[in-house]
């Protein structure tokens, strides 16, 4: 699990201001991916799941990159 902490967040997402989550895997030690199984932006005791984790976690490969937004 990881937690980002915003800089300069805004608040609340919009689809014209949304907060990005990009993830690329280098295949570094195994080439073989993972998966993304939760991501939330949290402010002030507000929070919004990522729609595209709604059914469930999305499996990326090795040497690739993921975009997940929020909303």
């Amino acid at each position: 699990m990881v937690t980002v902490t915003l800089r300069t967040p805004v608040w609340p997402p919009s689809p014209a201001n949304r907060v990005l989550l990009d993830v690329h895997d280098t295949g570094y030690r195994s080439g073989s991916g993972g998966e993304v199984v939760e991501f939330t932006a949290a402010f002030g005791g507000h929070v919004m799941p990522c729609p595209a984790l709604a059914t469930g976690p999305v499996a990326f490969s090795g040497c690739s990159h993921l975009r997940l937004s929020v909303p």
